[in-house]
């Protein structure tokens, strides 16, 4: 288990390449929610993307966040292909 190692008081780069992937895959799922033809799907849609990154926002442990990040890259997958097969995009 590898955390978080701050130098002074300065991060490690590693730190801010998680970060701006995080902040990615954040903004990826705000984008794919942004052209659903329903607005409570998109409210729940929005407010479950909101409530995992909230819920995993405080972890240090390296090897996790990037099975968190797995796993949001799949998770966005997942929900893409299936409102794409679901007809839920405005055309």
């Amino acid at each position: 288990m590898s955390t978080i190692r701050v130098i002074g008081n300065t991060l490690p780069l590693s730190y801010f390449i998680r970060r701006q992937k995080v902040l990615s895959l954040y903004r990826k799922f705000y984008r794919l929610t942004r052209n659903l033809e329903s607005e409570q799907q998109r409210i729940d849609l929005r407010r479950w993307v909101r409530d995992e990154f909230r819920s995993k926002m405080k972890t240090n442990d390296n090897e996790l966040i990037e099975i968190y990040l797995t796993n949001g890259q799949n998770a966005f997958r997942d929900l893409e292909n299936s409102l794409r097969h679901a007809h839920a995009f405005k055309h």
